[in-house]
């Protein structure tokens, strides 16, 4: 028999496994329900638990498979809207928890721990006083580099893609994991120089043209150099595209949240803030810090 679990009131809850087999064998053509002379009905069910049964074997065996065969567990292009940030970076700690078992946030007065620093702030409080709610460590450097390259891979198919949205903490811990990347970055960069390099002064001509019918179609926009995206010219944009190369490449954000460890480089933080701790206002802004050069 599968297990059955608590919730934190005591009420059962059931595992997933559990719920997916639930809603099979409480049906009109379950064993329990079904009439032993309607063949009919035992068959629909027959081949209803074989589809469950495929199911869990094919979950079960997922973790075995080479990460090669995944194209990501994830839609990456699902991730839009203002919360994208959260809900990636929240995906991503979910699967690390249910894989590695390891929870980010732990509580410094005793043993909870949990995923949300939102969820060890309301048990700071409600065991240990208002005065313990930021009393909790964030201990996501901890996490092995190996084991967040797997599940990026394993979750969105994109390592690359994958590391940009891990939060400044690990970066800080991991400086390797992102000088690594930037050498990849640069490595397939020089790569495609070398491919792409014209034969003849003809095909240099037409490169040139090209180039140049290309700029006329982007009016209002230039070309990054480090990461060869479109970008605005507008002054507040263009700032936006600069504080994001800046944290991917030094791990300092321009804006964070003094509520919380939430730390962005574009400016959704007042969004943040506003949808999480009822105050669009907690938040602080480094840019002069990282115009400086961290000084």
């Amino acid at each position: 028999m599968l297990p059955r679990l608590r919730n934190r009131n005591g009420s059962r809850k059931m595992s997933w496994k559990f719920r997916e087999l639930y809603s099979i064998r409480n049906t009109p053509f379950s064993p329990s329900w079904r009439n032993p002379g309607k063949n009919s009905n035992a068959q629909l069910y027959r081949e209803k638990a074989e589809d469950i049964d495929e199911i869990l074997r094919m979950r079960e065996g997922a973790r075995n498979l080479p990460l090669e065969n995944f194209p990501g567990k994830y839609n990456v292009a699902s991730f839009q809207g203002d919360n994208r940030t959260d809900d990636i970076k929240d995906t991503f700690v979910s699967e690390f928890k249910k894989m590695k078992g390891v929870d980010r946030f732990f509580c410094n007065q005793c043993d909870y721990s949990g995923i949300r620093a939102r969820n060890v702030q309301e048990h700071c409080v409600k065991q240990h006083g208002k005065e313990a709610k930021h009393d909790y460590k964030d201990k996501i450097g901890d996490w092995a580099m190996d084991d967040v390259e797997e599940l990026l891979k394993y979750c969105f198919g994109d390592l690359e893609w994958g590391l940009k949205w891990m939060p400044p903490q690990w970066k800080e811990a991991h400086p390797e994991a992102m000088e690594m990347k930037m050498q990849r970055r640069i490595a397939e960069v020089e790569a495609g120089k070398k491919q792409g390099a014209p034969g003849t002064k003809e095909e240099s001509d037409a490169k040139e043209t090209d180039s140049i019918v290309d700029d006329a179609l982007e009016e209002g926009r230039i070309r990054c150099l480090i990461c060869e995206g479109s970008v605005s010219t507008s002054p507040e944009l263009l700032l936006d595209h600069f504080c994001q190369e800046y944290e991917e490449k030094f791990h300092k954000s321009r804006f964070t949240c003094t509520l919380c460890d939430e730390k962005r480089s574009v400016k959704t933080m007042y969004k943040h803030c506003g949808e999480k701790h009822g105050d669009p206002s907690a938040y602080i802004e480094g840019v002069c810090v990282l115009l400086c050069g961290g000084k």
